[in-house]
């Protein structure tokens, strides 16, 4: 799934690859050995997954951004009522601080409920591709690798789906439900490759 132009997203763009390629599409890497899987995913999938993403990739900056808007409404509330400094920027900067703070919260959520929404709209199948040495995911133009080795890329697995974290820009989800129990224990088999970047988070004993 790729997240860019200020969350603007297509659903063609989602996820992970097309089954519906060219068929004059040509890639090295199509004739190589590997385990395939295809899989739906569900707008209740996308919300989870694009949480699961932004608590990976902006939590540390959301924080940032709320505190120091935080120490801008404490500056100006202490200038106002013990200083009894009392201007019409204190309620500007006020303000606009609090407007900072919920475009902060409220955006994220905005954002995944639109893309689920999109989702849901179309009837999409994808793809994934587990070499020895990366995942593979062809896309509607090229395709995408996933070493093993780098270490921006990482492979999160919960009790309902796996996730593959490659950039703060993009991420890929699969859900279990699609899968049965074989194809579950060879996944984990190509995950365990990403070493410390491999991270389990089952809640179910």
């Amino acid at each position: 799934m790729k997240i860019e132009n200020g969350y603007s997203v297509k659903p063609s763009e989602l996820i992970a690859s097309f089954e519906q390629e060219s068929d004059g599409y040509y890639d090295e890497y199509d004739k190589k050995k590997h385990f395939k899987i295809s899989y739906d995913l569900r707008p209740d999938e996308i919300k989870l997954g694009l949480k699961r993403f932004q608590k990976e990739t902006r939590k540390k900056r959301r924080y940032l951004y709320i505190a120091l808007c935080l120490v801008i409404v404490l500056i100006n509330f202490y200038d106002m009522v013990f200083r009894h400094n009392i201007s019409p920027y204190n309620y500007f900067f006020i303000g606009a601080s609090f407007a900072v703070i919920y475009i902060i919260i409220y955006t994220p959520i905005l954002h995944r409920n639109n893309i689920a929404k999109a989702v849901a709209n179309e009837k999409l199948k994808f793809s994934m591709r587990f070499y020895d040495d990366l995942i593979y995911i062809k896309q509607s133009e090229g395709s995408n690798r996933i070493p093993y080795t780098s270490l921006d890329n990482k492979f999160i697995e919960d009790d309902e789906k796996f996730m593959v974290i490659c950039s703060d820009q993009s991420m890929y989800i699969v859900p279990k439900r699609c899968l049965n129990d074989d194809k579950i224990a060879k996944i984990r088999e190509y995950a365990k490759k990403f070493e410390e970047r491999y991270i389990v988070e089952m809640k179910k004993s």
